[in-house]
């Protein structure tokens, strides 16, 4: 196994192809559990599911993450937030230069 401050996440793909799927939904869960992994049906064509596991990730990253006043600036309540601006403008509230 791994140390505890890795994130191991199974994305079951293709979930927009249901009907030719090949390990069960069930099956797959059970991995997951088995090696206490994080699991999400997901669907790169739809989108389907991808919002979802990389915000579990990024909880449980920070969640995971030993804390200290610098650490923690900007991050209310110690959760990341996803955004779909790629641009890296700073956020009009920021008090600092960063983008995120």
């Amino acid at each position: 196994m791994v140390g505890p401050s890795i994130v191991i996440a199974i994305a079951a793909n293709k979930q927009d192809l249901r009907k030719q799927q090949v390990v069960s939904s069930t099956e797959s869960e059970a991995y997951a559990a088995s090696i206490g992994a994080l699991h999400f049906s997901t669907s790169a064509k739809t989108g389907e599911g991808l919002q979802d596991i990389f915000q579990a990730i990024a909880d449980m990253v920070v969640a995971r993450t030993p804390r200290s006043g610098a650490s923690q600036r900007g991050r209310p309540g110690g959760r990341l937030t996803m955004v779909d601006d790629l641009s890296c403008q700073p956020h009009p509230t920021s008090k600092s230069n960063m983008c995120c």
